[in-house]
């Protein structure tokens, strides 16, 4: 990734942590100077990504004190690449308008709305900060490369890329309880949810711990997935099922001679019968796992019982992997709930 593309990533990031500021501290501010804050912030994201090249604007900031929210509408951003600057795009494809210009990789995004809410105009309003990003659109003219073009065949991706995004987030300091939620919806591609909640959080120079009180992971497929399994098959010449059988499940010594392999397979049989002794649901969930990759319509990760995150854990994490990631996070794994 390019410094441009870290730089265009920073400025949009500006806005979000002084409006979150703003909303978390409303003693101190009155609606006035959280306004002001607010469109300092954004004017000072379009200023550096300005100074960085790109061509930054939006038609015009609305605020609604009695929905406590702030919205920007129309927002475009465009940068010209270089293509040592760009490596998914290939100059010499470039149609150019005019004989003045240099050919060069354009960068297009167009957001059709931004909102942010949570401010505390009103205090009859939950306490929840939000943003709500409606439409985002991404050119993809710019992959324009051998590899690029074959990707996007693959996909099935058109001129565009469309998402939607939102993120909602509140800390309650009186009770330390911190909750989260993420939503991200790729225009036929899927859609996935999540949802955690800690509480509990201690955290300095020596350590972090929390509480996980509640976590929620849910995936709609809208095709994606067949996608990622051909590519997968293709460049590495294998496919979901396998690498969640490779990764999760209990493996036969059947007709295998080479030692080390056999002491791999020994030491992840055994790891797996440790963890489904502390977590018992762990063999039927990646059951129901591979049976949503096979056929895949809806996928819902869930743990409703509370479960201690420590250096304890992160350190076994880190040791075991995704066998007890798995676990810990998914107490239930839920396929095709019409709910």
């Amino acid at each position: 990734m390019t410094p441009s593309i870290f730089q265009l990533l920073f400025s949009l990031g500006i806005p979000l942590i002084l409006s979150t500021i703003a909303s978390i501290i409303p003693s101190q501010m009155n609606e006035e100077l959280k306004i002001k804050l607010f469109k300092t912030s954004l004017d000072t994201s379009i200023i550096i990504l300005r100074s960085q090249g790109f061509e930054a604007t939006y038609d015009e900031m609305n605020t609604n004190i009695y929905n406590d929210y702030i919205e920007i509408k129309n927002i475009n951003i465009r940068k010209q690449f270089e293509s040592h600057d760009f490596p998914f795009c290939d100059t010499s494809k470039i149609k150019m308008d005019s004989i003045w210009k240099n050919p060069a990789c354009e960068l297009l995004i167009n957001i059709e709305n931004i909102k942010f809410k949570g401010f505390n105009f009103n205090k009859n309003i939950d306490n929840f900060f939000e943003i709500n990003i409606d439409n985002i659109s991404l050119d993809t003219s710019i992959f324009n490369d051998s590899s690029s073009k074959a990707t996007k065949k693959l996909f099935k991706i058109e001129e565009t890329i469309n998402l939607n995004f939102s993120t909602k987030n509140k800390y309650n300091f009186n009770k330390n309880i911190f909750e989260n939620s993420l939503y991200l919806d790729v225009v036929n591609f899927g859609k996935l949810q999540f949802e955690v909640k800690l509480s509990n959080l201690i955290y300095n120079q020596e350590k972090i711990s929390a509480v996980l009180d509640a976590f929620i992971f849910e995936f709609v497929d809208n095709g994606v997935l067949e996608k990622i399994d051909t590519f997968l098959d293709i460049e590495l010449n294998t496919n979901l099922t396998e690498i969640i059988n490779n990764n999760l499940q209990i493996k036969s010594l059947l007709n295998i001679e080479d030692e080390s392999k056999i002491k791999k397979i020994e030491e992840q049989n055994t790891l797996i019968n440790n963890v489904n002794r502390h977590y018992p649901n762990f063999d039927q969930n990646t059951e129901n796992l591979i049976e949503f990759i096979e056929n895949p319509i809806s996928l819902k990760c869930i743990r409703d019982n509370d479960h201690i995150m420590n250096d304890n854990i992160f350190e076994a994490m880190e040791d075991l992997g995704p066998i007890l990631i798995f676990a810990v996070v998914c107490e239930n794994i839920i396929i095709d709930d019409p709910n």
